[in-house]
């Protein structure tokens, strides 16, 4: 675990701005929140030498004495702008003193009238003034018609600077090989710098666009540095990257989730340890607590670079007035399994009579046309949580897929318990402000918040968070790890004195620590002690996993805090300014990571851990009743099987299984299937597979392999599911750590049309959905079948079952995907034997199903008049050796056995051809190609691909074969959207290969 250990290094050390020695003290922080940079110009302003920084609401002159404040002129102020030989005059009567010996204090306001005159170096005065005026007047539009006409008003401005061509003159060996370059923004805490990426075979550089580039904007990372590179997320959506390298950090937001993408497949595979590893490691105790929650902080997409999503670390001690503190005592900690706002009953009913009785309007679509919203975004962080975040109801969030709808179909009534939230910016700068007072004056417009209400004691913070009617905080890595730094005023920062006269400076700590290093460390005892080893896992609950937004469990915040918001969906630009800056400023509750109870560590002793009961109030909104399979009524009683548990290998799990005589049943007519246009199209007449790359995405076997939306699903024999992309060049590239999702072997992994879930199913007998871009678990259904499920197939809206228990279930995917209730809509049991295969024809109106006993059933699966009636079996084709792998194309239904006897089977139960396929078939997947011709991919048990042109006028030829293309027996094949064929094995491997055509101009796919 050691990517894990540096992980929990990084959190420990801050993102704080330093400059070096010679440099401008000039630097974003110095201007209001989300305030550009535009242009830099050197002169002389009045007698002082020095620069002029024009930026998007102010003008800040930087003197070159150090000693001299900075000047920071807001535009709105400025007026008589004039220009002639002698330079640029202006008059105000509002400026700024800024940096006044280099001191972070609060900015110094001067009201006084003064005349001023700036003299360029080199720019013409006219062309000077021009800018300035240009900005001036959006300046002035904005503070008429609100912060949401900003961005777009400046943009012809903004475009030009944003535009960054990479400098190859930046690349310190000649010899690098430039693999790809994306524009992007680098993320640093409360800015962002437009520029571009660029990858190259031995490091990565990021070189800024002209605008925010205050001359320190470039970074340069070896690759052979890089720990760990990480997906994550900004503003809600999932289009962020973290390159965590041994000295540094780069966070990088694209504009989109394939724009990232395209940057991942360049970058080295170097994820951060897998969730399913960090856990497991947790619970053996091979892991620290600290460095556990910094892994699970990072892939929930929190990072040090964003205090949007800055990591988050619990509140364990309630004890900070003992001059002792005993960590065998239980009354020194604090209940876990609740969330600090829960911490009072009193307080909590409060909270609880809220949220029955919310019915406070929604955001307005119009919003006034006085200032009055600007002002109180200027007023600060503090009075924006108390108009923003408790008067006004926005939008509720679904948790789960499907993709939400745009936000204005939402219900922007959605009640909450606390408007505030456990992390935000100006939380995280509560703590920090001694050691980055820089960010808290950025966030608050050269203020200080009230001393009062600033952090001044450890002791005074937990009771504050304990009864206060808004703080609902949770404490921030630091309080874990470090020097305790943060706890110290080494910078003489001024930070005002309380009403009593008290002058603020170092944090009063408890009496049971000598020091801020000395508090560290004892806390960081508290956190890893056997009592918080045993409980912690109630937390993790709470914040990453499925209580995430639990009303039986008093943890339900804004709405708009929650995964799943779409900007872009929002058309009103008013509205989408105040989501925006509700997202940005007022908190996001971390990805969920776990959608079942978080299991708890293992230790010598046996804990109750059980919270104790709580009285709800009533429920106010409606809620997903419990996911119990809904009972159908059956077409014909089925056998009762109890197998023995299931050895290796998966595919032969029938073995153990009395086998039945085939039914007899009468047929009756078909409905013909329609062509199947999602199926991926291949050459005219391909005559050989080329491989192109392999993989090991698994520890053990793979089982099966699905494809859609450029996405690709695996399941293995040891109860892991990955979801990957396919890259062009035919690598398959992680989209999500390894989810272990069962203890027992599964059996099949099949990706919704869209791309956004997977539907697997295995030995536990169980169905379980994951979302496929965050690996949380939306679904188990754990009685999906009496017996272990043998195989899985999907198609369209329809996912089917068939189990050893001989029987086949359809069920939606729509409801499996939902909140409601879930139950197969259909169940055939006419089987006699253990189903080894099924499929599903394009439209999914037909089932075909083979069994251990070498029987073959198709199915008219069309609604019928009542949603309880089942239809019966209606065809049945002897294979007479037991179906290993089944698959419908068009009218045709093709089967294979396990003595390598292939069937072309019609609809109505005639057989029409046979084949030999010349040894054990494993499985199998039919590809159209253009005219109509059909091809089968089939992989065998001696590790051969075997492709067969299966023309409807001429007899089937074994085309080609690859003898030797893993080296163990196939498991699993598809074809993806592309035309690629993804092939696994029982060895482990992976393999991506192309179709090769002696007709390249006729390739449709």
């Amino acid at each position: 675990m050691q990517a894990a250990q540096h992980i929990a290094q990084q959190f420990s050390v801050l993102a704080v701005p330093t400059r070096r020695r010679g440099t401008s003290r000039f630097s974003l922080y110095l201007l209001e929140h989300g305030e550009l940079f535009l242009y830099d110009f050197g002169g002389t302003l009045d007698d002082a030498r020095g620069r002029l920084r024009c930026c998007s609401r102010s003008l800040v002159f930087e003197p070159a004495d150090a000693r001299a404040p900075l000047l920071k002129f807001p535009l709105r102020n400025v007026e008589r702008l004039a220009h002639d030989n002698d330079g640029v005059a202006f008059s105000t009567t509002l400026y700024y003193e800024l940096l006044a010996n280099n001191i972070a204090a609060p900015f110094v306001k001067r009201t006084t009238f003064t005349e001023r005159r700036f003299r360029p170096d080199h720019a013409d005065p006219t062309e000077l003034v021009k800018k300035i005026e240009r900005i001036q007047k959006i300046a002035e539009r904005v503070a008429k018609e609100g912060p949401h006409v900003e961005f777009e008003l400046l943009q012809p401005v903004t475009s030009p600077l944003k535009t960054a061509r990479f400098d190859a003159s930046m690349l310190e060996d000649f010899d690098e090989d430039v693999r790809g370059r994306f524009v992007c923004e680098r993320i640093a805490p409360l800015t962002k710098l437009p520029g571009v990426l660029a990858i190259t075979s031995k490091r990565v550089y990021f070189q800024p666009a002209p605008l925010n580039d205050c001359g320190d904007g470039r970074v340069t990372l070896s690759l052979n540095d890089v720990v760990t590179i990480t997906p994550g997320r900004h503003l809600l959506r999932d289009t962020a990257l973290e390159i965590n390298a041994r000295r540094t950090l780069l966070r990088i937001a694209f504009s989109s989730t394939e724009a990232r993408d395209a940057c991942l497949d360049v970058l080295p595979q170097l994820s951060p340890p897998s969730l399913v590893d960090a856990t497991r490691a947790w619970q053996r105790r091979d892991l620290d607590t600290f460095s556990y929650l910094a892994i699970l902080n990072q892939l929930s997409g929190r990072s040090v670079h964003d205090l949007s999503q800055y990591p988050v670390y619990p509140w364990v001690l309630a004890d900070y007035a003992s001059r002792t503190l005993d960590l065998e005592d239980p009354s020194s900690f604090r209940d876990l399994s609740k969330p600090v706002g829960a911490l009072n009953a009193k307080r909590l009913a409060t909270f609880r009579e809220r949220y029955r009785h919310m019915a406070a309007p929604p955001l307005p679509v119009e919003a006034p046309k006085d200032t009055s919203y600007e002002t109180k975004i200027k007023e600060g962080f503090s009075g924006l949580i108390a108009q923003t975040a408790f008067g006004r109801k926005l939008v509720q969030q679904p948790s789960k897929p499907p993709p939400p709808p745009p936000v204005e179909q939402r219900d922007e009534d959605a009640p909450f318990l606390y408007g505030t939230h456990y992390s935000t910016p100006g939380y995280v700068l509560f703590f920090l402000v001694r050691v980055i007072p820089e960010f808290m004056l950025c966030l608050q417009n050269g203020k200080f918040d009230a001393p009062d209400r600033m952090f001044d004691s450890v002791q005074d913070a937990f009771d504050s968070v304990c009864n206060a009617p808004t703080d609902v905080k949770e404490l921030v890595p630091e309080f874990y790890s470090g020097d305790g730094s943060f706890l110290k005023n080494d910078r003489n920062i001024p930070l005002g004195s309380t009403q009593s006269g008290r002058r603020l400076h170092d944090v009063t700590l408890p009496p049971w620590c000598a020091s801020p290093a000395d508090f560290v460390k004892r806390h960081r005892e508290a956190l890893e002690s056997d009592y918080v080893s045993q409980r912690i896992h109630l937390w993790i609950d709470l914040i990453f996993g499925r209580k995430q937004r639990s009303i039986e469990d008093d943890n339900v915040f804004h709405p708009l805090t929650y995964e799943g918001i779409d900007l872009n969906s929002v058309g009103d630009p008013r509205r989408r300014a105040a989501f925006s800056l509700q997202i940005d400023e007022f908190g996001q509750t971390p990805r969920r990571l776990f959608g079942e109870a978080h299991p708890p560590r293992d230790g010598p002793l046996a804990v109750d851990v059980k919270p104790p009961p709580v009285k709800k109030p009533p429920p106010v909104v409606k809620r997903a009743p419990t996911l119990a399979p809904t009972p159908v009524k059956k077409a014909a009683p089925k056998p009762v099987m109890k197998p023995a548990p299931p050895p290796a290998p998966v595919r032969s799990p029938t073995a153990f299984l009395t086998k039945a005589p085939a039914p007899s049943l009468k047929l009756r007519p078909f409905p013909r299937a329609s062509v199947d246009r999602r199926r991926p199209r291949l050459p005219t007449k391909p005559i050989k597979l080329a491989l192109k790359k392999t993989a090991r995405p698994h520890r053990d076997a793979p089982t099966d392999v699905s494809s859609a939306a450029g996405k690709i699903a695996t399941a293995a024999r040891d109860g892991t599911l990955r979801v990957s992309r396919l890259r062009d060049d035919g690598a398959l590239v992680s989209v999500r750590q390894l989810v272990a999702a069962s203890k027992k072997a599964l059996t099949a992994s099949q990706l919704t049309d869209d791309g956004n879930c997977v539907i697997c199913c295995g030995w536990d007998c169980a169905i379980s959905v994951y979302d496929a871009a965050t690996g949380s678990l939306l679904r188990r259904l754990d009685d999906a079948h009496d017996a272990a499920v043998a195989c899985g197939r999907l198609r369209g809206s329809v996912f089917c079952t068939g189990a050893w228990d001989a029987t086949v279930k359809l069920w939606s995917v729509s409801d499996l995907c939902g909140d409601g209730e879930c139950g197969p809509f259909l169940e055939l049991v006419d089987h006699e034997a253990p189903v080894t295969c099924i499929a599903l024809s394009s439209n999914a109106s037909l089932v075909v199903a083979g069994a251990d006993d070498g029987a073959l059933l198709v199915w008219d699966a069309r609604p019928a008049s009542k949603i309880d009636r089942a239809p019966v079996g209606d065809a049945i084709i002897s294979i007479a050796a037991p179906v290993v792998c089944v698959d419908i194309c068009s009218d045709r239904i093709l089967a294979a056995a396990e003595d390598g006897l292939m069937k072309e089977v019609a609809l109505d139960g005639g057989e029409l051809r046979r084949f030999d396929l010349s040894g054990e078939p494993r499985c199998l997947v039919a590809a159209e190609a253009a005219r109509g011709a059909l091809y089968l991919v089939a992989g065998r048990a001696d590790g051969s691909l075997a492709l067969v042109a299966w023309d409807e006028h001429e007899a089937p030829e074994e085309r080609y074969v690859v003898e030797k293309a893993h080296g163990a027996a196939l498991s699993a094949v598809t074809v993806a959207e592309g035309g690629a064929l993804v092939s696994c094995a029982d060895d482990c491997s992976a393999a991506t290969w192309d179709f090769v055509s002696d007709d390249v101009d006729g390739v449709a796919v």
